[in-house]
Parts: C-alpha cells; sequence; structure tokens
C-alpha cells in the first residue's frame, strides 16, 4: 500500500513538472514575440554574435545534465532533451538573418591558448538546420524505443548530446583547431554510443572505432601543425592567402599536409579501403546512434573536408596539387566497393552500414571534381542521404523493435503487418537506388551532369554501376517484405499491426516525406546551394 502511494505521488510529481514545464515555456514564448521588452531581447540576440555559444551551451550543458534524474523522473529528462532540442532548432533559425547577408562570425581568442574561432554562413547555416532537425527527430523516435530496447538510457542520451555538440561545433568552426576540437569530441563520445550494450561485438567495434579515431586524429593534427609552422595562422579563411607557393619547398610542403590532411578525413569519413571500422560501429550501435551515425556524424567530415580544400586552400592550391585527378578515382573505387561489400551481407544494420561506405564515394566524388557543380552535388547528396540513411536505419530499427530480429530473412511478408514502417523503408531504399520521384535519383543526376561537364564522363558509367549494385541488395528486401509465400504465411501472424507508438512512427513518416520532396522539388534545396557555394 505504502509502495503505491509513493508510485502515484512520483507519478503525479511527474505530471506536475511536465505542466508546470510547459506553462513556463509557453510563457516565456509569449513574452517574447508579444512584449516590447521581449522583442527587444530577442532582437539584441539576433542582432549578436552569440548565438553559437549559446546552442552549445544548451547541447552541452542542459542536455547532458538533464540525464541526471533518477531513473523515477526520466520523464522529466526525456522532455527536458526534446525541448532542448527544440530550442537548438529555433536558435539556428534565428541565425538566417546573418547567415543570409554578411554572416556572423565569433572568436574566443584566450581558449586553451590558442582561441577558437566560429563563422556561420549560409552554407554552414543549412548544416547546422539539417543536424538540429535530424537531432531532434531521432530524439523523439529514441523515446519509445530506448525503453523496450536498452538499458542505461541516461547514459545513452548523455553521450547522443555531446555528440550533437561535437557536430555542431566542428559545423561552426572557422579554425582548424577549433575544427580538430570538436572532431576529438565527437568521435570519444560515438565511442560510447557504438559499445552501448557493452556486449563483447560493441565492445570489439568500440575499440576498433576508436584505434582508427586515433589513428585519424594524429594524421590531421600532424597537417594542421605542418601548416600551421608554414602560415601562421589556423584560421580556414586566412590560410589560402598565407601560403606562399613561391617560397621553395613550399609545394612539397603543402602535399605533405594535404596528403595527412585527407588520410585523417579518409579514416573518420570511412572512405574505402579506410572504412573497415564502420560496418561493425554503425551496426553495433542502437538504431537511433545509428541513424545520426550515419545520417550526420560522418557528413560533418566530408562538409569539413568542403571547407578545407575550398576555402582553407582555395580553388587555385587544388589545381596546383592536382587533387581532382586521384579524388574522382578514389571515390569510384569506393562507391562500386562499398556496394559489393553489401551484397554479401545478411544482417540488415550492417547492409545499411556497407551502403553508407558507398554512398561516401559519391559525396567524395562531387567535391573531388573541383567545379561548383560538382560541390553543390556533393552538398545535396548529402542532404538526400542524411533523409533516406536515417529513414532506413530508423525503420529497421522500428522492425527490430517489432519482431526482435535483425536478419534480412526476418524481413520476409513484414510489409503487410508494418505498412507504415515498410513504406517508408521502401522509400529510402529507392532512394539509394536512384529511382525517379524521389531524393537519390535527383542526387545523382546533378553528380552525372557535374562529372560530365568536367570532362569526365566515365564517373557516369561508375554512378549507373554502383545504382544497378544498389538495387540487387535493396530490391530483394522490398520485395520479400510484400511477398507472401505459404511457409511464411504465420510468421508474423501475432504480431498487431503496425502498432509502433506515435513517437516512432512520426518522426519515420517525416523522414520519407522528406525524401519524397526533394526528389519532386530539388530545386529547394540548389537553390540554397547557388547561394552558398561562392568558392568559384
Amino acid at each position: 500500500m505504502q509502495r503505491n502511494i509513493e508510485v502515484n505521488g512520483s507519478d503525479k510529481f511527474v505530471k506536475s513538472c511536465k505542466t508546470l514545464l510547459v506553462f513556463f515555456c509557453s510563457l516565456m514564448l509569449m513574452f517574447f514575440l508579444v512584449t516590447e521588452g521581449g522583442q527587444r531581447i530577442l532582437n539584441a540576440i539576433i542582432s549578436s554574435n552569440n548565438i553559437p555559444l549559446v546552442i552549445l551551451f544548451l547541447i552541452f550543458v542542459l542536455g547532458p545534465s538533464s540525464t541526471f534524474f533518477t531513473l523515477k523522473q526520466e520523464q522529466n529528462r526525456d522532455i527536458i532533451l526534446l525541448y532542448t532540442n527544440f530550442a537548438v532548432v529555433i536558435l539556428v533559425s534565428l541565425m538566417y538573418p546573418l547567415a543570409s547577408s554578411e554572416g556572423l562570425y565569433l572568436e574566443l581568442s584566450n581558449i586553451l591558448g590558442f582561441g577558437l574561432a566560429f563563422r556561420v554562413e549560409m552554407l554552414t547555416f543549412y548544416m547546422l538546420m539539417a543536424a538540429s532537425l535530424l537531432w531532434l527527430l531521432v530524439t523523439v523516435f529514441s523515446h519509445s524505443y530506448l525503453i523496450k530496447k536498452e538499458q542505461h538510457r541516461s547514459r545513452f542520451y548523455l553521450w547522443f548530446m555531446i555528440t550533437y555538440g561535437g557536430v555542431m561545433g566542428a559545423i561552426m568552426a572557422d579554425s582548424l583547431i577549433t575544427m580538430f576540437l570538436f572532431f576529438e569530441i565527437m568521435y570519444i563520445s560515438c565511442y560510447f554510443l557504438v559499445a552501448h550494450n557493452s556486449s563483447k561485438t560493441a565492445i570489439k567495434a568500440g575499440n576498433r572505432y576508436i584505434y582508427m579515431g586515433v589513428i585519424g586524429g594524429l594524421s590531421m593534427l600532424l597537417a594542421i601543425c605542418v601548416l600551421y609552422v608554414y602560415t601562421g595562422t589556423f584560421n580556414l579563411h586566412e590560410l589560402s592567402t598565407a601560403i606562399d607557393m613561391s617560397s621553395s619547398g613550399a609545394g612539397n610542403v603543402l602535399f605533405l599536409a594535404l596528403v595527412f590532411m585527407l588520410l585523417g578525413f579518409a579514416i573518420k569519413a570511412a572512405v574505402f579501403p579506410l572504412h573497415f571500422w564502420l560496418p561493425d560501429a554503425h551496426s553495433s550501435a542502437p538504431s537511433p546512434a545509428s541513424a545520426v551515425l550515419s545520417g550526420m556524424v560522418i557528413k560533418v567530415y566530408i562538409f569539413s573536408l568542403i571547407k578545407f580544400l575550398y576555402i582553407g586552400l582555395g580553388l587555385d592550391l587544388i589545381n596546383v596539387l592536382k587533387v581532382s585527378d586521384y579524388l574522382p578515382l578514389i571515390a569510384a573505387v569506393g562507391m562500386v566497393g562499398g556496394s559489393l561489400f553489401a551484397l554479401r551481407q545478411t544482417d540488415i544494420k550492417r547492409m545499411l552500414a556497407y551502403s553508407t561506405v558507398a554512398q561516401v564515394g559519391y559525396m567524395v566524388l562531387g567535391l573531388g571534381l573541383a567545379t561548383s557543380l560538382g560541390v553543390k552535388a556533393s552538398m545535396f547528396h548529402i542532404s538526400t542521404h542524411l533523409l533516406m540513411k536515417a529513414a532506413l536505419f530508423l525503420s529497421a530499427g522500428a522492425v527490430m523493435y517489432q519482431t526482435g530480429r535483425r536478419d534480412i530473412e526476418g524481413f520476409k511478408g513484414i510489409g503487410y503487418k508494418m505498412p507504415i514502417t515498410m513504406g517508408v523503408f521502401t522509400i529510402g531504399a529507392l532512394s539509394m537506388i536512384g529511382i525517379p520521384g524521389v531524393n537519390g535519383f535527383m542526387s545523382k543526376w546533378y553528380l552525372s551532369i557535374a562529372a560530365i561537364e568536367a570532362g569526365r564522363s566515365v564517373f557516369v558509367f561508375v554512378i549507373l554501376l554502383s545504382s544497378f549494385l544498389n538495387a540487387m541488395y535493396y530490391l530483394p528486401i522490398i520485395i520479400s517484405a510484400y511477398l507472401k509465400r505459404k511457409n511464411d504465411e504465420d510468421e508474423h501472424e501475432d504480431m498487431e499491426w503496425d502498432r509502433l507508438p506515435n513517437t516512432m512512427t512520426v518522426p519515420l513518416i517525416i523522414l520519407g516525406t522528406g525524401c519524397i520532396i526533394l526528389g519532386v522539388f530539388p530545386q529547394i534545396l540548389m537553390n540554397i546551394f547557388d547561394q552558398a557555394v561562392n568558392f568559384f
């Protein structure tokens, strides 16, 4: 009796806290939007350069601190995390006026002895908005998923939010040392997501991830040190002007720095053949973590590589160092190699992970062409892959949530019991293949046009070959999910019809809808990239 009173009292306390929190947030929103004083404060925040710090404070402090609530207050933790993610989306959107005009720049000169620098321009703003929206959707999805599938949920959310902070900081970084610092925050926190369930497989995957991360980080750090000794600056926007190619040995020094920097990026972004840590890592992590690891973390490294090459070095140096001669070749090998490995998989998450390796090749191909359309196509593919891979990992996670199975055989006939989930999976898979009407087709179209304009038409054949291989491992899953066979009729008979919680279904529908919208209206993003890609 006493125990029931305590539980009821705890439930009432949780509901009271939620009500008070909603009331307080609504009151604050009304204050900022309606009152003159609130509008003055809001305008001051918008017109200042401090929004990046507010964003990082919310993510690094408020988000993780909510995970220290007791188990009886998990609902409080989840609602604080939800409001934190929502607040970050609002704060990012407030930076649009500055990002679309002169840009936003913030330098902290007395931090860690060398200072930190952040810059938000249109391309950075877009990546920040994409990351914040993805994290919001995955946070909503993970609420119900983790309750059933995972233990140590507070620990998961702690590292989930720290990874988020690393992502946002790396996107905004305007100096090599700032970029490196947030890369290291990302990879350390990602280790705990990969090894979350503490199984032997997860620990082994986490160890391999951390070893490769150290090698990649040291390679980057060496390149940064060489560039700093040679130029005297860490700032990306000052790097190209500080490089004196007329001095003795300049070409050799720059080539050495470029090799080590590209090696670091290749390891961290899982560029084939340095990809071997990714399949184990992304398949061992809980599905919500897999969605952000594959959907955004990998993209941050590709985006940062674009900034390093086109802002830090500049187009002239890229041509001198012949980057466009070898990066597309490396990309082509990855596009085919990743797909060939995916064909051999029987575990759905490992298959999706190898698929990511192939898709990284598409992104590297676009940026390696060293043309305006190539970089725009690479950015478009970053966007499309974010949507479709998050949709695929989360829908695969939803199937695991219902059936307890992660082998591809477990998808047989599941389309009849989970039509919404498999509908989203199908949209994501068709996008990966490049079927017209979904976003994957448009990104491959833009990459093909960019290759032709650059005089590298052979890469169109590579894109077609990779798409064919994608079809070979995605279409059988889709067909078997909707094709009933006599011996499979009763396999999912006891399962309730698509009884996923709304917190899981809604994010899936949003991601699937996004794939279709960008497939039909690709100019929504290409107009942004036309304005933002101004390196040429």
